[in-house]
């Protein structure tokens, strides 16, 4: 059953297969082949970005759609968490870019989470599940010089964005969280390294959240 889903979720990917879509062959429960299919059907699957304004951390309508997008998929997978890779466009002055990206970031997070001054309204997602990471335009000045990168326009418009990806669990005796989409080459470049994370410590699951704010 696990196989013949795998297939079909490669099938249903423009462009993948078990030796291009990175961590889809590492799939080995029917847990995470579940996660999978469901995410190949969101539209998170066809465009993770979650574009801002120039100069500006502040959402629009249309960025909200996709919030609520990333908040229905956690609300509807409780053993999924979601990584947040905030940036730059390379316009931004040099001594201001870690800390604009890193506000990005913390402004899809408490969009996704809510917050303790809403009124009283619980969190509808535990903060524990949602990791940021602000990258400064460290990549967008690498994706900027990507002819044809899904991600170069908004580089060069000095625009910035959000990459949304989700983490699933493990599977069998791997240590390391799957990443849907797969997690992008030019992460691992050299010098290439977060500047400000909101979350320090190993990832575990189960996930063991507070139902109160679920």
């Amino acid at each position: 059953r696990v196989i013949a889903g795998r297939t079909r979720c490669l099938q249903r990917t423009p462009g993948a297969s078990l030796t291009n879509f990175g961590g889809v062959d590492q799939m080995k429960t029917l847990e995470n082949m579940e996660i999978f299919e469901s995410w190949a059907e969101s539209r998170l699957s066809c465009d993770n970005r979650i574009p801002f304004q120039f100069a500006s951390v502040e959402l629009n309508d249309s960025t909200r759609e996709i919030v609520d997008s990333v908040k229905g998929f956690l609300d509807r997978h409780k053993n999924v968490r979601v990584r947040l890779d905030s940036h730059c466009g390379t316009a931004a002055p040099d001594g201001v870019a870690a800390a604009f990206s890193h506000i990005r970031g913390l402004a899809i997070l408490s969009s996704v989470c809510g917050s303790d001054d809403d009124d009283g309204e619980p969190m509808r997602i535990d903060r524990s599940r949602v990791l940021v990471r602000a990258w400064g335009k460290q990549i967008s000045e690498k994706v900027a010089r990507l002819d044809g990168h899904r991600f170069a326009e908004l580089a060069q418009e000095g625009r910035g964005w959000v990459e949304v990806s989700f983490l699933l669990p493990p599977s069998g005796e791997d240590d390391e969280p799957i990443s849907l989409p797969p997690r992008p080459q030019y992460f691992n470049a050299n010098g290439v390294c977060p500047l400000v994370i909101n979350y320090h410590g190993p990832l575990k699951w189960p996930l063991v959240t507070n139902r109160r704010r679920q």
